[in-house]
C-alpha cells in the first residue's frame, strides 16, 4: 500500500460541531502532560483528524504559535498512518514560546505514543 503523509484538509477538524463533540463527550481520552492536554474522541471516519488550540493568553506573539502549530501538525503528519482512529484536540496550558523545537517533538512524541497502534 503507497501511503502519503501529507497534512491534507481532510486531517482537519474544522467543523464546530465536530470539534464541539470532543469538548463535550472525550471522557477518558484525556492527557495531560508537558504543559499540553490531548483531547480525543473515537472517530466514525478511517482517518485520524486534527485541531490546535493556542491562546493568546499564554503564547503571546504569533510567531510563537506558528511555530508550535507548525511542529504539532508535523508529528501528527509522521504518525498518521499509526494512530488510533480519533479526532484530536492539543491544548496548551502554559506559556511554552520559551522551549526549543527539539524538546517540543520529544514531548509531542511522548504524547502520541498513547494513541499509537503497534505495527506487527
Amino acid at each position: 500500500m503507497n501511503k502519503n503523509y501529507f497534512f491534507s484538509k481532510k486531517l482537519r477538524l474544522l467543523n464546530y460541531v465536530d470539534i464541539n463533540k470532543v469538548y463535550k463527550n472525550h471522557f477518558f481520552f484525556r492527557i495531560k502532560a508537558f504543559q499540553m492536554i490531548i483531547l480525543s474522541r473515537l472517530s466514525y471516519l478511517e482517518y485520524p483528524r486534527l485541531c490546535i488550540n493556542i491562546s493568546k493568553k499564554y503564547i503571546k506573539l504569533s510567531c510563537d504559535r506558528n511555530r508550535i502549530k507548525r511542529l504539532v501538525r508535523e508529528s501528527f503528519r509522521k504518525l498518521q498512518y499509526d494512530l488510533i482512529k480519533m479526532d484530536y484536540i492539543i491544548l496548551f496550558t502554559s506559556n511554552i514560546s520559551n522551549i526549543s523545537n527539539i524538546i517540543l517533538n520529544r514531548n509531542l512524541g511522548n504524547l502520541w505514543n498513547y494513541y499509537v497502534f503497534p505495527n506487527y
